[in-house]
């Protein structure tokens, strides 16, 4: 680790730096981590609100840039991997960013401090826009997290670095005391600064390297004091308190398993209980957000989108979230045929989720094409340089992009319908609890229409624990749902149990369809009985009647949604996929699903409807897909249906136009697409109206 005294030459500063490096890889060091900010005196002590400042736009470089071009030839030369925090300019704006360089020289995705303070010579709101994801490197030597300075103080970023992998988290650094106020009323900054990190390492079972600068700049005094712990906190290694230093230490980094496995910390975690972590704070944000090179127009949501609301004087709600169950309220979930505003997707950029992601993004605009006439189309996107690519796209296909709501928003994966909200209304606000008698409806038609009064949605936010843990770096987009209702300000449920949207399908008149693998399964919510959990469904979808079908597909990682299986196309009519091949892994488990619905009836008693959709047979080489032409969505004028190059696809979509004479059925390739392990259904969600 590389402490050092910052001048105002930033050129002198990169010198400086590359000279440290370099001695430290003499040393032997594998793993290089430079101080915060490391090119430049730490300039947000102005609050430019109050002050005009140093001109700081003129220290920021680009990425890549002159630092990372210097620090990779430097990393590849020497085979090392650098850790290069900078002040980054972006077209989206001004960032407090770190580069991971590999040890081949290779520029990893770029971090940007997520916890960005304002406090008195601190003002870091002025200059910075916070980052949206919490990163984790698969670098040569081990797998690295690089947080910055005020991430250091939340317990909950070293617990995420930890879930989704590290094995070592670097903390570059600019801290030190105010002038004339060494010693706090509140205690000594110094020990509460190295002590809370020593327990993220302890809480976590991580290595932790903290790197600060030292010396005096201006009105502060930063107090150095660089440090490396071990997976129990114990301090391995600690630079002087006001001189530049090249800091080394060696880390035992099978010790990280042995300590985790040994005291519990993560196998006896009990994230059932901790939704509360995931509230947004519900307070007016602060005035100032960070400073923006240029106005963003024409879209809602993310950054400009706020910042539009306030150039017109409209004030930001607060998120509302009801103490009430949604049932309690009047509300229920509407069946999918009934109307839309809008479809909610995430645009695709994963390749290890979709190797071939060109086919899997023509399977986008194709369901875009097709649905943007009839309903409105939500797309997240994940930053500016998506956005105007997704924009051309969609110009090409003559797509109105007056009917595309784009939101920037950061997420991990495009599953939307599993970490997204569901959506619930009620037809009569008026009403209070509603009545089910005279609900009528087929396949064609609306159904579940009560009372004369205006409808209104509200939102169901569940908890997102990516099907069971299994995807650690995918947990981060459990906060999705209530990110998108910062734009929608709907009202909004929050149960606090982990479920997922392609584990229900309603007839929208009472009853819901799930299965025992999924909802029952011990990654979810360990500590609630059956009895409990349809409790639970019934107060937060308004239904009655839960019918509980015994398990879902073969090649399914969500442990069996039942949107891959049985779907609702009435009150009483359900599509069940059906494998007739005995030697078929789907054969006995769909029989047994579709022999269960058969004997079931609706929450009125009456018997179902259960008629037999095929299945597309086996779909992938090196392991079974989850391919089934039940995940369809069904939209205002057009249902959507996944295909797959099979003799079967005709067939299936025969039976679904049967099942809804008056809407035009459109068939998907997602012979690409269900290599992320879901198709059409998976990947959409529906807004109601």
């Amino acid at each position: 680790m590389i402490q050092t005294q910052v001048s105002e030459d930033i050129d002198l500063n990169l010198r400086k730096a590359l000279e440290l490096v370099r001695e430290a890889a003499g040393k032997g060091a594998q793993i290089v981590c430079l101080p915060e900010l490391y090119r430049t005196r730490y300039f947000p002590q102005w609050d430019r609100d109050g002050y005009s400042g140093p001109n700081a736009e003129s220290l920021a470089e680009s990425i890549p840039g002159p630092s990372t071009g210097a620090f990779s030839a430097l990393a590849r030369e020497l085979e090392i991997v650098i850790i290069v925090p900078l002040f980054e300019r972006d077209t989206s704006g001004y960032y407090n960013s770190v580069v991971v360089i590999d040890a081949d020289g290779s520029l990893l995705p770029t971090y940007r401090k997520v916890h960005i303070p304002h406090d008195p010579l601190f003002y870091e709101k002025s200059y910075f826009i916070p980052g949206e994801e919490i990163r984790v490197y698969d670098t040569r030597y081990a797998k690295i997290s690089a947080l910055i300075c005020f991430d250091q103080w939340f317990p909950e970023a070293a617990r995420v670095a930890a879930l989704a992998g590290a094995q070592i988290i670097f903390y570059p650094t600019a801290i030190g005391w105010i002038r004339g106020e060494e010693q706090p009323e509140e205690g000594d900054w110094h020990d509460a600064w190295q002590t809370v990190q020593r327990g993220h390492a302890i809480a976590s079972s991580v290595c932790v390297a903290a790197v600060n600068r030292a010396g005096r700049e201006d009105e502060l005094i930063f107090w150095g004091g660089s440090f490396v712990c071990d997976c129990f906190g114990r301090v391995l290694a600690e630079a002087s308190s006001s001189g530049e230093e090249v800091l080394l230490a060696s880390l035992d980094l099978a010790k990280n398993e042995a300590v985790q496995e040994g005291w519990g910390f993560f196998r006896c975690r009990r994230p059932d209980l901790y939704w509360p972590l995931i509230e947004m704070v519900r307070k007016a944000r602060e005035p100032r957000e960070a400073r923006h090179p240029q106005e963003d127009a024409g879209k809602t949501g993310g950054r400009a989108g706020a910042g539009a609301e306030k150039e017109k004087g409209i004030e930001k709600a607060s998120q509302l979230c009801l103490q009430d169950t949604a049932r309690a309220l009047g509300y229920h979930m509407p069946a999918e045929w009934e109307r839309h505003e809008a479809i909610w997707l995430s645009w695709p950029y994963d390749q290890d989720s979709f190797p071939e992601i060109e086919a899997v993004e023509r399977a986008y605009l194709a369901i875009i094409k097709a649905i943007h006439t009839s309903e409105m189309v939500n797309l997240l996107v994940r930053d500016e340089i998506m956005l105007s690519s997704v924009v051309n796209s969609l110009r090409k296909e003559k797509v109105d992009l007056q009917r595309i709501r784009f939101h920037i928003i950061s997420y991990a994966d495009v599953w939307f319908r599993d970490y997204g909200p569901t959506f619930v209304v009620n037809r009569d606000p008026e009403g209070g609890r509603e009545k089910r008698e005279g609900v009528i409806g087929t396949g064609g038609k609306r159904a579940g229409e009560r009372g004369q009064g205006r409808s209104r949605v509200a939102a169901v936010n569940w908890i997102f624990n990516a099907w069971g843990e299994k995807y650690p770096e995918l947990l981060g987009d459990t906060r999705i749902a209530c990110q998108i209702n910062d734009d929608l300000k709907m009202e909004c449920f929050k149960p606090g149990i982990v479920l997922e949207g392609g584990s229900i399908d309603v007839n929208g008149c009472g009853t819901v369809l799930t299965t025992e693998q999924c909802l029952l399964n011990a990654n979810r919510n360990p500590s609630l009985c059956k009895g409990e959990i349809e409790e639970y469904l019934r107060e937060y979808l308004g239904v009655d009647r839960i019918i509980w079908l015994p398990e879902g597909i073969a090649g399914d990682d969500t442990d069996g949604h039942v949107d891959d299986v049985a779907r609702f196309v009435s009150p009483t009519t359900v599509l069940c996929a059906f494998e007739e091949d005995p030697e078929d892994d789907n054969y006995l488990p769909l029989k047994r699903c579709y022999e269960r619905l058969l004997s079931e009836t609706d929450q009125d008693g009456r018997p179902l409807n259960v008629i037999k959709l095929p299945m597309p047979g086996r779909v992938g080489k090196d392991r079974r897909l989850p391919a089934s032409y039940a995940n369809f969505y069904i939209g205002n004028d057009v249902v959507l249906v996944p295909v797959f190059g099979h003799e079967n696809d005709q067939k299936a979509l025969q039976i679904i136009e049967q099942a809804f004479p008056e809407r035009r059925v459109v068939g998907i390739n997602c012979r690409e697409m269900v290599h992320g392990l879901g198709t059409v259904h998976c990947i959409s969600q529906q807004q109601p109206e």
